[in-house]
């Protein structure tokens, strides 16, 4: 159900976003409004992915591609469609690449914590063999209390490495945003912070008024700075009306092969129709 709605969402999202112009001024805002639903629903579907796939570098691989693939559509296209906008953001599938980096970072992060602790005790009296009233005690089996997705253990990256590996992604993964901007913006960022958070922590056993105040908060931290900067409301706080759906468990297998792969191969064709569509009227 969850991708349904993202793919009907994020197509209502694009005519409002591709044809805005050639709307009346109320539809397009409607449509730009209703798509906005499609973001927190495909972060919620990273996070899950995130945590299923047997391969996150694949993963990446396969979602970088499509939005470079996408990207290429609309620089090349556009000038041709009438669609002149100054510096046009980056699609929004960067924004599930960028989100991806900061989930594999935060990850790294989480699993450069040491396994194992030693914890001391003072004996009453002084062991006979060494003299010392000392008794160190392993605490702990070997492993993290979270484990890693298994879409990690193809890596192998020595927990040395994985800090500042993860250091560096997440880092990255926010300098990206800011310098080149995808359609969402730190808004998208945001989302996936949270839905990272939600899946790794667990958050899903807290009750659900407690989760979307949670999600309202960081729609604030968006929304709030954006209104005082521009003076308007962005259109993205009506993501919350999907947050319930979002956090629902995935009880369904994931889509077959060919099934994926169409959804790639969807997000670019829509965008290039929208385009064919614009440059016919």
């Amino acid at each position: 159900m969850k991708r349904a709605l993202a793919v009907i969402f994020l197509l209502i999202y694009h005519v409002g976003f591709y044809l805005t112009d050639r709307l009346p001024a109320n539809l397009s805002v409607i449509f730009r409004i209703a798509g906005s639903l499609s973001l927190p629903l495909f972060l919620s579907l990273l996070a899950d992915g995130f945590f299923r796939t047997r391969n996150t570098v694949s993963y990446l691989l396969r979602l970088f591609i499509t939005a470079v693939i996408s990207q290429a559509l609309i620089f090349f296209l556009s000038p041709y469609c009438f669609l002149v906008r100054g510096v046009l953001p980056l699609n929004s599938l960067f924004t599930l690449v960028y989100g991806l980096l900061l989930m594999l970072g935060a990850e790294f992060i989480i699993q450069s914590v040491p396994r194992d602790r030693i914890g001391s005790l003072r004996l009453l009296a002084a062991d006979v063999h060494n003299q010392s009233d000392r008794f160190d005690v392993r605490i702990g089996c070997g492993h993290t209390s979270l484990l890693p997705p298994q879409g990690l253990s193809p890596l192998h990256i020595p927990c040395s490495a994985a800090l500042p590996i993860g250091l560096i992604l997440t880092a990255g993964a926010v300098t990206l945003t800011v310098l080149i901007p995808t359609e969402t913006g730190l808004f998208g960022l945001l989302n996936a912070v949270f839905f990272y958070a939600a899946h790794r922590l667990n958050l899903r056993r807290l009750r659900l008024p407690i989760l979307l105040s949670i999600y309202l908060l960081l729609c604030a931290a968006y929304t709030v700075p954006v209104m005082l900067m521009t003076g308007e409301i962005p259109p993205d706080w009506v993501a919350f009306a999907v947050v319930p759906i979002c956090l629902l468990p995935e009880h369904t297998h994931p889509p077959k092969k060919v099934i994926r792969y169409a959804l790639y191969a969807w997000y670019p064709l829509q965008i290039l129709l929208l385009l064919l569509i614009r440059k016919g009227f």
